[in-house]
């Protein structure tokens, strides 16, 4: 008997690479730095991964290596790294849609290898800096790369006036974040907020140095202002220090006027629909009921707000029972009855290698 004929495979057809300015361009859609890098990875060679070889080999090296979030989706360039401005960065500095600027700074680079990505700034020079402020920021803030800053924070370093003073020059702005340090003053900070087209504002841990260099505490004047600002802006994230809603002048004080201010704050904040995060840290809220409001924001922070210890586990319940995806809820009470101090910290959707780059 006469063994079946072999079945003939079909010849094996070499994988298609796409041309060099499509691979560009699927890359330009993935904003998760792991599946880039499996992208280039499984492109395979040097040719097929075309203009993007050069970061796919910066990948490979020291701590590039080691996280790639700095290569991938954003460029961060500067601070630890050591490599700004770099001829690293040179091959490939152009396909990128946004930049983050840390120190130390070169505008002239900026606007020689990435003309047209958004950019982040940070930490920028300061009155230890070896800089002349009045040039550095006159030269910031007129270059042709000024209309694409979007974000500027500061952390742990005084806000020099010039800074402040360049502020309402970047028509483009939407993110100021200043952790740590000091302002010359909250009031002509929040005078530019207020006509700004900001929509993310972090202040937290900050010295007023026109207030006896006090630590910032927003008075009822300028909460009133803040909620101006939610109220007419799509604001996206906001994080503050310390707010009170009655004067230290007990002349001035109303208890009316208290709580009208209270429940605007309240009303406005957590009913929101345009605040994915919401960060509020040392301020009093005696009454506050969570059931009363609809919290459609991504995040949520009480960290050490005020609130009567009976009032917690309604606070708790109420988060547990919302579709905030992640919150968090810790402080510290004096507890009348048993005469100690009560601990607390609740937390949900946070993960232990959470890293916080910027973005809400």
């Amino acid at each position: 008997m006469s063994s079946p004929p072999r079945r003939r495979l079909a010849p094996t057809m070499p994988m298609r690479v796409p041309p060099p300015e499509v691979v560009v361009l699927i890359g330009q859609f993935m904003d998760d730095h792991v599946m880039f890098f499996s992208f280039l990875d499984g492109l395979g060679t040097a040719d097929a991964r075309g203009p993007l070889e050069p970061l796919w080999q910066l990948g490979l090296k020291g701590d590039w290596a080691r996280s790639h979030k700095k290569l991938w989706p954003r460029l961060h360039a500067g601070g630890r790294d050591g490599y700004f401005p770099s001829d690293l960065y040179e091959p490939f500095a152009q396909f990128y849609r946004q930049v983050v600027v840390d120190e130390p700074h070169d505008v002239e680079w900026l606007e020689r290898f990435v003309p047209e990505a958004s950019l982040e700034w940070r930490n920028m020079p300061d009155e230890d800096s070896s800089q002349d402020l009045d040039e550095w920021y006159a030269t910031w803030a007129t270059s042709s790369s000024a209309h694409r800053i979007t974000r500027v924070e500061m952390n742990g370093k005084d806000v020099p006036s010039q800074l402040m003073d360049a502020l309402p020059m970047l028509p483009h702005l939407a993110g100021l974040a200043i952790d740590g340090g000091s302002i010359p003053s909250l009031d002509s900070l929040l005078a530019y907020v207020k006509t700004s087209r900001l929509t993310e504002l972090r202040l937290v841990g900050v010295l007023d140095v026109s207030n006896d260099v006090n630590r910032i505490c927003f008075e009822p004047a300028q909460v009133r202002i803040l909620l101006d600002w939610v109220h007419t802006h799509p604001v996206r994230v906001l994080e503050v220090d310390d707010f009170k809603f009655e004067s230290d002048d007990i002349h001035e004080y109303d208890d009316a006027a208290r709580d009208a201010l209270e429940a605007d704050f309240c009303t406005t904040l957590f009913n929101s629909m345009t605040l994915e995060s919401l960060r509020l840290h040392s301020g009093a809220l005696f009454d506050l009921d969570l059931t009363a409001y609809t919290l459609p924001m991504r995040e949520l922070v009480f960290n050490y707000c005020s609130f009567p210890l009976e009032v917690l586990p309604r606070i708790k319940a109420a988060l547990e029972a919302s579709n905030i995806a992640r919150w968090q809820l810790r402080g510290s009470e004096w507890d009348s009855e048993t005469k100690k101090t009560v601990d607390y910290a609740y937390d949900h959707g946070y993960e232990s290698n959470d890293d916080d780059d910027g973005d809400y």
